[in-house]
Protein backbone atom coordinates (compact mmCIF):
# COMPACT_ATOMS: atom_id res chain seq x y z
CA UNK A 1 0.00 0.00 0.00
CA UNK A 2 1.22 3.57 -0.72
CA UNK A 3 0.62 6.78 0.64
CA UNK A 4 2.29 9.74 1.95
CA UNK A 5 3.00 10.67 5.22
CA UNK A 6 3.59 13.89 7.28
CA UNK A 7 6.63 14.32 8.59
CA UNK A 8 6.64 14.40 12.45
CA UNK A 9 9.47 15.23 15.01
CA UNK A 10 8.29 12.67 17.76
CA UNK A 11 4.83 11.50 16.63
CA UNK A 12 4.21 10.37 13.52
CA UNK A 13 5.48 7.53 11.13
CA UNK A 14 8.42 8.62 9.15
CA UNK A 15 8.71 5.59 6.45
CA UNK A 16 6.10 3.44 5.02
CA UNK A 17 7.02 -0.54 5.33
CA UNK A 18 5.80 -2.29 1.72
CA UNK A 19 6.89 -5.59 3.60
CA UNK A 20 5.32 -6.09 7.25
CA UNK A 21 6.72 -8.13 9.52
CA UNK A 22 3.98 -10.70 11.17
CA UNK A 23 4.62 -10.93 14.91
CA UNK A 24 5.77 -13.94 16.56
CA UNK A 25 2.78 -16.04 18.56
CA UNK A 26 4.59 -17.06 21.41
CA UNK A 27 6.31 -13.70 21.67
CA UNK A 28 3.05 -11.93 21.92
CA UNK A 29 2.07 -14.21 24.82
CA UNK A 30 4.85 -14.24 26.60
CA UNK A 31 4.68 -10.21 26.26
CA UNK A 32 0.97 -10.89 27.21
CA UNK A 33 1.76 -12.35 30.33
CA UNK A 34 4.09 -9.84 31.36
CA UNK A 35 1.48 -7.26 31.03
CA UNK A 36 -0.14 -9.03 33.02
CA UNK A 37 1.73 -9.49 35.47
CA UNK A 38 2.31 -5.71 35.43
CA UNK A 39 -0.85 -4.97 36.28
CA UNK A 40 -0.80 -6.54 39.47
CA UNK A 41 2.11 -4.14 40.46
CA UNK A 42 0.65 -0.98 39.42
CA UNK A 43 1.63 2.19 41.89
CA UNK A 44 0.39 5.33 42.12
CA UNK A 45 2.48 8.13 41.63
CA UNK A 46 2.47 12.13 41.61
CA UNK A 47 3.21 13.75 38.36
CA UNK A 48 2.76 17.20 37.51
CA UNK A 49 -0.38 18.77 34.96
CA UNK A 50 0.70 21.48 32.92
CA UNK A 51 -1.60 24.78 33.74
CA UNK A 52 -2.80 26.60 30.59
CA UNK A 53 -1.68 30.15 30.53
CA UNK A 54 -3.20 30.85 27.22
CA UNK A 55 -2.92 31.50 23.39
CA UNK A 56 0.31 33.82 22.62
CA UNK A 57 1.14 35.31 19.47
CA UNK A 58 4.43 34.03 17.56
CA UNK A 59 6.66 34.90 14.65
CA UNK A 60 9.63 33.25 12.62
CA UNK A 61 11.52 33.74 15.47
CA UNK A 62 9.84 31.99 17.68
CA UNK A 63 8.56 32.98 21.28
CA UNK A 64 9.12 29.26 22.49
CA UNK A 65 12.46 28.51 19.96
CA UNK A 66 14.49 26.20 22.02
CA UNK A 67 13.02 22.89 20.87
CA UNK A 68 10.64 21.98 18.22
CA UNK A 69 8.43 18.60 17.29
CA UNK A 70 5.28 18.47 14.36
CA UNK A 71 3.04 15.44 13.72
CA UNK A 72 -0.28 14.28 12.43
CA UNK A 73 -0.81 12.76 15.80
CA UNK A 74 -0.07 16.11 17.80
CA UNK A 75 -2.21 16.34 21.45
CA UNK A 76 -1.59 19.02 24.07
CA UNK A 77 -0.29 16.12 25.89
CA UNK A 78 2.09 14.50 23.83
CA UNK A 79 3.37 18.24 23.37
CA UNK A 80 3.93 18.50 26.94
CA UNK A 81 5.62 15.37 27.08
CA UNK A 82 7.58 15.58 24.66
CA UNK A 83 8.85 19.65 25.94
CA UNK A 84 8.90 17.58 29.52
CA UNK A 85 11.46 15.25 28.20
CA UNK A 86 13.62 18.22 27.02
CA UNK A 87 14.06 19.39 30.51
CA UNK A 88 11.38 22.97 29.14
CA UNK A 89 9.36 24.65 31.50
CA UNK A 90 6.71 25.82 29.16
CA UNK A 91 4.74 24.17 26.08
CA UNK A 92 3.05 25.88 23.15
CA UNK A 93 1.08 23.93 20.50
CA UNK A 94 0.71 25.61 17.29
CA UNK A 95 -1.31 25.12 13.91
CA UNK A 96 -3.02 21.65 15.10
CA UNK A 97 -0.03 19.97 14.37
CA UNK A 98 3.39 21.93 15.90
CA UNK A 99 5.13 21.77 19.02
CA UNK A 100 7.16 24.43 20.99
CA UNK A 101 9.31 24.37 23.82
CA UNK A 102 11.45 26.99 25.87
CA UNK A 103 12.46 28.80 29.59
CA UNK A 104 10.46 31.74 28.64
CA UNK A 105 7.53 33.19 26.57
CA UNK A 106 5.68 36.42 25.54
CA UNK A 107 8.33 37.82 23.26
CA UNK A 108 5.11 39.20 21.13
CA UNK A 109 2.10 39.70 23.77
CA UNK A 110 -0.92 37.70 24.54
CA UNK A 111 -4.07 36.92 21.69
CA UNK A 112 -7.04 36.36 21.74
CA UNK A 113 -8.58 32.61 22.91
CA UNK A 114 -10.23 32.56 19.47
CA UNK A 115 -7.05 32.70 17.57
CA UNK A 116 -5.89 29.39 19.33
CA UNK A 117 -8.99 27.68 18.20
CA UNK A 118 -7.52 25.33 15.64
CA UNK A 119 -8.37 21.55 16.43
CA UNK A 120 -5.33 19.45 17.35
CA UNK A 121 -4.10 16.49 14.40
CA UNK A 122 -4.31 13.76 17.29
CA UNK A 123 -7.32 14.82 18.73
CA UNK A 124 -10.14 17.13 17.29
CA UNK A 125 -12.05 17.67 20.71
CA UNK A 126 -8.82 19.75 21.46
CA UNK A 127 -7.39 22.95 20.88
CA UNK A 128 -3.86 23.23 19.23
CA UNK A 129 -3.06 26.84 19.25
CA UNK A 130 -3.91 28.83 15.88
CA UNK A 131 -1.39 30.27 12.42
CA UNK A 132 1.10 31.98 14.37
CA UNK A 133 -0.78 31.37 17.66
CA UNK A 134 0.84 28.98 20.38
CA UNK A 135 -1.62 27.27 23.10
CA UNK A 136 1.03 27.70 26.05
CA UNK A 137 1.35 25.36 29.11
CA UNK A 138 3.80 25.74 32.16
CA UNK A 139 4.89 22.47 32.84
CA UNK A 140 5.61 22.77 36.81
CA UNK A 141 2.38 23.78 37.82
CA UNK A 142 0.33 21.81 39.74
CA UNK A 143 0.19 18.34 40.46
CA UNK A 144 -1.89 15.12 38.94
CA UNK A 145 -2.22 11.05 39.72
CA UNK A 146 -1.01 9.06 36.90
CA UNK A 147 0.28 5.64 36.83
CA UNK A 148 3.37 3.76 36.71
CA UNK A 149 4.39 0.34 36.28
CA UNK A 150 6.64 -1.17 39.33
CA UNK A 151 9.25 -3.38 36.65
CA UNK A 152 11.15 -1.93 33.59
CA UNK A 153 9.70 -3.89 31.21
CA UNK A 154 6.85 -2.49 28.42
CA UNK A 155 3.44 -2.72 28.75
CA UNK A 156 1.88 -5.04 26.11
CA UNK A 157 0.07 -2.20 23.99
CA UNK A 158 3.95 -1.11 23.79
CA UNK A 159 5.02 -4.27 22.56
CA UNK A 160 2.57 -4.62 20.17
CA UNK A 161 2.81 -0.59 18.93
CA UNK A 162 6.70 -1.59 18.24
CA UNK A 163 5.97 -4.43 16.09
CA UNK A 164 3.02 -2.55 13.95
CA UNK A 165 5.52 0.27 13.65
CA UNK A 166 9.48 -0.58 12.87
CA UNK A 167 10.33 2.17 11.94
CA UNK A 168 11.47 4.85 14.89
CA UNK A 169 12.62 8.79 15.21
CA UNK A 170 16.01 8.48 17.12
CA UNK A 171 16.89 12.62 16.91
CA UNK A 172 15.04 15.71 15.33
CA UNK A 173 17.35 19.05 15.58
CA UNK A 174 16.19 21.96 14.79
CA UNK A 175 18.67 25.37 13.94
CA UNK A 176 18.18 28.61 12.81
CA UNK A 177 20.43 31.50 12.13
CA UNK A 178 19.62 35.21 11.35
CA UNK A 179 21.10 36.29 8.73
CA UNK A 180 22.14 40.32 8.46
CA UNK A 181 18.95 41.16 6.28
CA UNK A 182 16.44 39.73 8.89
CA UNK A 183 16.02 36.65 6.79
CA UNK A 184 16.08 33.07 8.89
CA UNK A 185 17.74 29.74 7.36
CA UNK A 186 16.62 27.10 8.82
CA UNK A 187 18.23 23.73 9.44
CA UNK A 188 16.95 20.33 10.60
CA UNK A 189 18.03 17.07 10.83
CA UNK A 190 15.85 13.98 11.37
CA UNK A 191 17.78 10.08 12.11
CA UNK A 192 14.96 7.89 11.46
CA UNK A 193 16.07 3.68 12.30
CA UNK A 194 14.36 1.43 10.13
CA UNK A 195 13.65 -2.12 10.84
CA UNK A 196 11.73 -4.66 8.12
CA UNK A 197 12.47 -5.75 4.21
CA UNK A 198 11.41 -3.23 2.07
CA UNK A 199 10.72 0.17 2.71
CA UNK A 200 8.66 2.60 0.44
CA UNK A 201 9.53 5.89 0.82
CA UNK A 202 7.70 9.32 0.18
CA UNK A 203 6.99 12.03 3.08
CA UNK A 204 5.47 15.66 2.50
CA UNK A 205 6.55 18.65 5.37
CA UNK A 206 4.08 21.41 6.26
CA UNK A 207 4.74 24.95 6.45
CA UNK A 208 2.02 27.61 7.84
CA UNK A 209 3.81 30.82 6.27
CA UNK A 210 0.43 32.86 6.00
CA UNK A 211 -1.61 34.33 8.22
CA UNK A 212 -2.95 37.86 9.57
CA UNK A 213 -1.12 41.21 10.47
CA UNK A 214 -2.04 43.18 13.47
CA UNK A 215 -4.67 45.14 11.85
CA UNK A 216 -6.61 41.44 10.01
CA UNK A 217 -4.39 42.04 6.60
CA UNK A 218 -3.46 38.64 5.23
CA UNK A 219 0.22 38.37 5.16
CA UNK A 220 2.92 35.62 3.78
CA UNK A 221 6.07 34.71 5.14
CA UNK A 222 8.40 33.88 2.27
CA UNK A 223 9.73 30.71 1.58
CA UNK A 224 12.31 28.78 0.12
CA UNK A 225 14.05 25.60 0.28
CA UNK A 226 17.52 25.61 -0.30
CA UNK A 227 18.20 21.83 -0.35
CA UNK A 228 16.91 18.16 1.11
CA UNK A 229 19.59 15.51 1.81
CA UNK A 230 19.22 11.88 2.66
CA UNK A 231 22.24 10.45 4.14
CA UNK A 232 24.66 13.38 2.81
CA UNK A 233 22.96 12.71 -0.18
CA UNK A 234 20.66 15.25 -2.57
CA UNK A 235 16.92 14.22 -2.08
CA UNK A 236 14.57 14.74 -5.00
CA UNK A 237 12.00 17.13 -3.66
CA UNK A 238 8.85 19.61 -4.94
CA UNK A 239 6.73 22.52 -3.09
CA UNK A 240 3.05 23.28 -3.66
CA UNK A 241 0.68 25.57 -2.29
CA UNK A 242 -2.06 24.90 0.49
CA UNK A 243 -4.22 27.03 2.41
CA UNK A 244 -1.85 27.75 5.64
CA UNK A 245 1.85 27.64 3.97
CA UNK A 246 3.83 25.76 1.84
CA UNK A 247 3.75 21.70 1.33
CA UNK A 248 7.26 20.25 0.67
CA UNK A 249 7.44 17.19 -0.92
CA UNK A 250 10.28 15.03 -0.38
CA UNK A 251 11.36 11.91 -2.22
CA UNK A 252 9.04 9.49 -3.87
CA UNK A 253 6.39 6.28 -3.40
CA UNK A 254 8.77 4.50 -5.35
CA UNK A 255 12.08 4.62 -3.66
CA UNK A 256 13.00 1.99 -1.80
CA UNK A 257 15.03 2.88 1.66
CA UNK A 258 17.23 0.20 3.00
CA UNK A 259 16.42 -0.45 6.70
CA UNK A 260 18.93 1.01 9.14
CA UNK A 261 19.75 4.21 10.36
CA UNK A 262 18.87 7.18 7.91
CA UNK A 263 19.21 11.05 8.16
CA UNK A 264 17.26 13.85 6.37
CA UNK A 265 18.59 17.37 6.23
CA UNK A 266 15.65 19.88 5.24
CA UNK A 267 17.64 23.48 4.88
CA UNK A 268 15.17 26.18 4.10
Amino acid sequence: MRRLLTLAAITAVFLLPVVAQQPNPADMETARAASRAQKSSVKRTAARAPAYLGCYKDQPVRDLGDASSQGPGMTAASCQAFCRSQNFRYAGTQFSSYCFCGNSFNRYGKRAESECNMPCSGNSRERCGGPWANSIFDLRSGTAVAAAASSPGPAMADVEAQRQLPERILEFRSETVVNADATLLVTETLTVHVSGKQIQHGIFRDFPTRFHGAWGERLQTPFVVVSVKRDGEPEPFGTEDFEQGTRVRIGSANTIVSPGDHTYELIY
